[in-house]
């Protein structure tokens, strides 16, 4: 045992109060400070921002409303750049602009269309607004269009063809990324059943219409006999 005097305090027992009083300190900050909480999520933001046109810009363009007068004007705008027929084949076009001055096209519809170029093997995402700036040859600065490649979708910022041509359609992504296919995979297979007025027509009607249209019917073959 060890005897101290009375008069002398326990050497153990200032370090016990310090650490007492440092434990009582602790709770009572645990016990003052707020419960926690999760951070607020950031709001949600839509995929696409609405396109927002200047007024000098709409000023100086060609503005075309409706489907018809839309897919007009698209087939025109790739006719005269040289590019394939069905390079955007966009449904249910609300607005068509296009000023002839900087080469800035940009098209509105109702809703998303993803379609597959089967002889490229691609799969392509239009947007309900695109825009870009089209040369001969040639559509740069694209928005609101994306091609998957293996399992993720890139962003297309240029889509061209070879001067001279050389049967070669080149889409370059944003990133470096450069895919090449033939220019023929992007022709539209309905090329001649749209009229210059907008207004389509089948194969059939082009070919004067099946027989049972004309008011005919097939013969039956003849029998061949044993």
């Amino acid at each position: 045992t060890l005897l101290l005097h009375p008069s002398k305090p326990h050497p153990l027992a200032p370090s016990c109060s310090k650490q007492a009083k440092l434990v009582r300190e602790r709770a009572t900050e645990r016990a003052e400070k707020p419960p926690y909480k999760a951070p607020a999520e950031p709001p949600v933001r839509p995929a696409t921002m609405p396109m927002l046109i200047p007024d000098d810009v709409r000023a100086k363009a060609e503005i075309y409303t409706g489907d018809a007068a839309g897919q007009e004007k698209t087939r025109l705008m790739l006719a005269e750049t040289e590019l394939p027929s069905g390079l955007l084949p966009l449904k249910d076009i609300i607005e068509c602009g296009y000023v002839e001055e900087t080469g800035f096209v940009w098209l509105k519809q109702k809703k998303r269309v993803d379609h597959y170029f089967a002889k490229a093997g691609r799969h392509v995402s239009y947007a309900t607004e695109v825009s870009a700036i089209a040369e001969k040859g040639r559509l740069k600065k694209i928005s609101g269009v994306k091609a998957k490649e293996m399992l993720i979708w890139v962003n297309l910022h240029e889509i061209c063809v070879d001067d001279p041509p050389t049967g070669k359609l080149h889409c370059k992504a944003i990133g470096g990324l450069s895919r090449s296919f033939p220019v023929e995979a992007f022709e539209a297979t309905d090329a001649l059943a749209v009229a210059v007025t907008g207004r389509g027509f089948s194969r059939e009607a082009e070919g004067g219409g099946s027989r049972e249209a004309q008011g005919g019917r097939r013969r039956p073959r003849p029998r061949r006999r044993r």
